[in-house]
Parts: C-alpha cells; sequence; structure tokens
C-alpha cells in the first residue's frame, strides 16, 4: 500500500509541476525539466535509428520507420509541453521559448518525412534527409540549444 501511495504522490507532483505558472525554477531544478525531456527524444531518435537499420539489412520496414516517427513527434510534443508547464530561470526565457517552439515546430516539420515513408516515395525521403539540417526548427533548436550552453546548461547528450 505504501508504493501506491508515493506513485499517487510523485503523480500529484509531476502534475503540479506541469501546470505551469508557477514559480520560477533554480537553475538546477531547470537542467533536470531539460534532462528528462530531451532524454525521451533522444530515445526516440535511437528508436527511428535502430529501425532505419533493419530497413538497411532488409529486415525492417518503412511501416515501423513511420511508427518511430510518429513517436519522434509524439515524444517532441510532450517535451514541448513539459517544458511549456514550467517557469524558467529568468537568464534563460528566451531561450526556453525558443526551445519549446523548435520541438513543436519539428514535430510538425517531421510530418512531411512520415508522408513521404508512409508513401514509400525514396525521392522525397532523399530531399527530406537532404534537407533536414536547414529547416528553421532545426536551426531554432540548436540556436536555443548553444544559448542554453552558453548560459551554463547541459543539453542532450554529446
Amino acid at each position: 500500500m505504501a508504493r501506491w501511495t508515493m506513485i499517487l504522490c510523485a503523480a500529484a507532483v509531476v502534475l503540479a509541476a506541469g501546470c505551469g505558472g508557477g514559480d520560477r525554477l533554480s537553475k538546477d531544478a531547470y537542467q533536470q525539466e531539460l534532462d528528462s525531456a530531451i532524454l525521451k527524444i533522444e530515445q526516440a531518435f535511437e528508436g527511428l535509428g535502430d529501425s532505419l537499420q533493419q530497413v538497411g539489412s532488409g529486415s525492417g520496414s518503412l511501416d515501423a520507420v513511420a511508427d518511430e516517427i510518429g513517436n519522434i513527434q509524439e515524444e517532441l510534443n510532450s517535451a514541448g509541453d513539459q517544458l511549456d508547464g514550467v517557469t524558467p530561470p529568468e537568464d534563460v526565457e528566451a531561450a526556453h521559448t525558443k526551445l519549446v517552439d523548435g520541438m513543436r515546430a519539428l514535430s510538425d516539420d517531421l510530418e512531411e518525412f512520415k508522408d513521404a515513408v508512409d508513401d514509400g516515395d525514396k525521392g522525397a525521403i532523399n530531399e527530406f534527409a537532404t534537407d533536414a539540417g536547414s529547416l528553421d526548427s532545426v536551426k531554432k533548436l540548436e540556436e536555443a540549444s548553444n544559448d542554453l550552453k552558453d548560459k551554463g546548461y547541459e543539453v542532450g547528450t554529446e
């Protein structure tokens, strides 16, 4: 019974933190929020990498790749929502907003890639892969990451 009580308490804390508009987070608390949000995104991208390797080796399917892209979109939106629900330290407000906006924009941009994969359109897949680095959403995420790093935060795994 104590285990369930702890789980419910933890859930209440998470829900309360996710309601936004609360107290401004300390640098350490904000770093924890960043770590939590970004870890899930990184794991989703690893899943995509695994699916792409399987397709390359002939043992995977484009359907699985499309599913992984969908997972990335979900994690980007979830992370954006999570971070949008906190009040960052004042010195990183602009970077925080840019990060949240970039996550949501990348999720939207990935829809084109997912559609190309769903359709088996190799030309569109290759075009997206070639142009991905120049997407405004990717640039926005890179800028936010650099801004946060300049303020002493760790952003993702290196």
